[in-house]
């Protein structure tokens, strides 16, 4: 998160003023620890108060800037002063290596936590008594978990949530499945090497434009509804199977450029106005009756 902040774009200027932890004094140089958008990172500082303040590793202070870059101690929420240290001698225990990592339990809001650093005061791990909250950053560079022989398993009572301003990659070699289940009902999305399969109740779908290109498909289902304001289908050869068809069009049309054939055991034709039947020749053909009835025939 720290890499992508410094690379914004400089003529987009965010103004903050937060509350910050001194992690770091040296030459007349302050940095203080801020936390923005779920990450923590070291920024550094110039005091604008009175000089009667001397800013110590530790204090609470509220801090004003632009772009994360530098910012200004506008106040002082919490200070450890050495009177302090000596009265309260476990506000704040310190365990530093020789590289400069530090591990710390501090108070804060009236609770203790614990934190671990890195040598330049970047946050890395803290757990938050208050919130019953812990909290893993990689200020730089990448954050790996790897069981090289074993599983790696994650587990929530409540939500788990993946954001990223980059992208997100799910990869398997094998097999993937994404799963909401109870005792009753299941909806499952089921990939491996060859196949994808999607189990549910109900499926809805919704987009703007949609293209599916598909070799072979196969729909087996009990009832189809269709609404379209207009459709258009194009197939080299079409079958139809089915117990009965019932159309109905305010009017339809139908250009055939060959051969137009019905094979039936019977037709009826039903017109309650005029039924005309236009060809060059004309044809008629029964081996039994043909029987004409109406109150006036015309013939020639």
């Amino acid at each position: 998160m720290l890499n992508l902040l410094e690379s914004q774009n400089s003529s987009v200027q965010y103004s903050f003023t937060k509350q910050a932890k001194v992690t770091r004094v040296d030459d007349q140089k302050i940095w203080v620890r801020l936390e923005h958008a779920q990450a923590s990172f070291v920024v550094e500082c110039l005091c604008a108060m009175l000089q009667t303040y001397q800013p110590s590793v530790g204090d609470t202070v509220l801090v004003n800037g632009d772009n994360f870059k530098l910012c200004y101690i506008i106040g002082v929420i919490d200070a450890v002063t050495k009177n302090e240290a000596t009265i309260h001698p476990n506000k704040i225990n310190e365990i530093k290596n020789t590289n400069g990592a530090v591990a710390k339990s501090y108070t804060k809001e009236g609770s203790e936590c614990l934190a671990v650093e890195d040598e330049n005061g970047f946050l890395l791990f803290e757990y938050d008594s208050v919130k019953k909250q812990s909290k893993i950053f990689s200020p730089k560079g990448d954050l790996t978990f790897s069981a090289l022989e074993g599983g790696i398993n994650l587990y929530s009572a409540e939500h788990i949530k993946c954001h990223s301003i980059g992208a997100i990659d799910l990869q398997s070699s094998t097999a993937a499945q994404l799963r909401v289940a109870n005792h009753e009902k299941q909806t499952a999305i089921n990939l491996s090497n060859e196949a994808m399969s999607i189990s549910t109740n109900q499926l809805a779908l919704e987009a703007n434009q949609a293209q599916v290109n598909v070799d072979h498909s196969h729909l087996v289902g009990k009832t189809l509804n269709t609404v379209l304001d207009h459709s258009k289908l194009m197939v080299t050869k079409l079958e139809t199977h089915a117990g009965r068809i019932l159309e109905n069009a305010k009017n339809i049309y139908r250009n055939i450029e060959q051969l137009s054939q019905t094979k039936a055991k019977r037709m009826r034709t039903m017109v309650e106005k005029d039924y005309q039947l236009k060809s060059e020749s004309s044809t008629i053909h029964a081996k039994k009756n043909i029987n004409i009835d109406g109150e006036k025939i015309n013939l020639g």
